[in-house]
């Protein structure tokens, strides 16, 4: 046994090391977090415990912080004088209520991630404005703006109808090909 053991391993020793050993990896994961050692994949390394759409019960975020809690509440419960079972129960209760509570936080920051791509497929339907000029009966090609996820993107347009000058509002009624557009005015549709 090393040297900066006890020679007698306690109950209450056992909690502190729990403790201790569950607060340094929280800490390690913080600082690496701080410095670039994460890209803040909250699945990686980590043991998917129920399969897709489950919660990640079995990460190191989640083993670290019951780690800590059953440590720190096992350990002041023995300090206390709570009996033996009592501050083992406490222990355990706490540290599986901070595991779940750690599953579910990373479970809904999965869901917040997105990609951040915009879809040009989702133009469809909305209401955008000539940018540069639209020949009439599908003579050429012009520029419309159009806001689609909350960003205005340009694209290329083209009518079947009258010719669309700069600054009409015109709703996009079909995508031809990526990034290419049949628009109408605005006043032609219902």
């Amino acid at each position: 046994m090393p040297d900066w053991l006890p020679k007698e391993l306690t109950l209450q020793t056992g909690y502190a090391l729990c403790a201790g050993l569950g607060i340094v990896v929280v800490v390690l994961q913080l600082l690496l977090g701080l410095f670039g050692g994460d890209d803040g994949d909250p699945s990686d390394g980590d043991f998917d415990f129920e399969g897709d759409g489950g919660l990640d019960v079995l990460t190191v975020r989640g083993i670290a912080s019951f780690l800590t809690v059953f440590g720190l509440v096992g350990w002041i419960g023995t300090l206390e004088g709570w009996p033996r079972p009592v501050s083992l129960i406490a222990a355990l209760v706490s540290g599986i209520l901070v595991l779940l509570s750690v599953a579910l936080i990373l479970r809904m920051q999965r869901r917040l991630s997105s990609t951040g791509t915009v879809v040009a497929s989702r133009a469809v339907g909305s209401v955008g404005r000539v940018y540069l000029r639209i020949p009439a009966a599908k003579g050429g090609v012009g520029k419309v703006t159009v806001e689609i996820q909350g960003r205005t993107a340009e694209y290329s347009a083209f009518t079947k109808g009258r010719e669309l000058t700069t600054g009409t509002d015109v709703r996009v009624v079909r995508m031809t090909t990526p990034g290419t557009f049949e628009v109408a005015p605005l006043e032609e549709n219902p």
